[in-house]
């Protein structure tokens, strides 16, 4: 929630945000690298592999800890300090500015600092540690961020350098050190986001798309302008994104 500075009142934004998935594929076909497709998330549980904080090292000196409540085995719940970090990040950044045309004669300017709200965890799921951020602008953002840190899962081989290596062999990965392959691979993360902006109803979708759009003859020197294009989506399935195509 937020509190709207016009009327004091606290206004819905986000209802439930998490990391839902977290899909990590090794790119070697061989026989003990091929099933190597993990989903960090669903088999591991992400919210487990979460690991208590280290103050002054994992947060700032003007963090906030908070406790994180699990449930054990048998359906108990039990508590564990410093799974959370809250604190305000400030780099100098402009949140919005404005200044009067000096020719008006109106000696307006105001400058508004960039202040991030910053909620913090950390899990290690065996190999890596994914440090995740929810960055909360005072210009309105949410911006969820990963960041990645760990230890590479890496392979045994006969070579010290890539000279001994055979042009048309592929080794699947990058040569680290001597005798150490690290596999090429890459981490998918999805969120889930549930928005509630000013409450559960009365929410859409839209997506908006730029498109080229001719003039009528003798309606402008311009021969064409980019129109935009608003979809109401649906259906979720409506609500997909083609981000890159390979």
């Amino acid at each position: 929630m937020v509190q709207d500075p016009d009327t004091g009142k606290m206004r819905n934004v986000m209802y439930k945000g998490f990391t839902s998935e977290l899909f990590v594929p090794y790119m070697d076909p061989s026989d003990a690298w091929y099933f190597k497709t993990y989903i960090d998330a669903g088999e591991y549980g992400f919210g487990l592999q979460a690991m208590p904080l280290d103050p002054l090292n994992d947060c700032p000196r003007n963090a906030y800890y908070m406790d994180g409540v699990f449930v054990a085995a048998d359906g108990t719940p039990y508590v564990r300090s410093n799974m959370i970090c809250v604190f305000e990040r400030y780099a100098g950044d402009i949140g919005w500015r404005h200044a009067e045309c000096p020719i008006t004669g109106f000696p307006i300017r105001e400058v508004r600092p960039k202040v991030t709200l910053v909620v913090r965890m950390a899990a290690s799921v065996g190999n890596y540690d994914y440090i995740v951020d929810w960055e909360f602008q005072n210009d309105g953002l949410i911006r969820p961020k990963v960041g990645l840190s760990g230890i590479l899962m890496v392979k045994g081989s006969p070579y010290v350098n890539m000279n001994q290596v055979n042009q048309n062999e592929y080794l699947y990965g990058t040569l680290l050190a001597e005798n150490i392959i690290g596999i090429i691979h890459d981490h998918y993360v999805t969120f889930h986001l549930d928005m509630d902006i000013d409450g559960p109803s009365n929410n859409s979708f839209v997506k908006v798309n730029l498109q080229k759009e001719m003039t009528s003859p003798g309606e402008s020197p311009r021969r064409s302008y980019l129109k935009a294009v608003r979809n109401v989506a649906k259906t979720e399935k409506d609500a997909q994104i083609k981000l890159k195509t390979i």
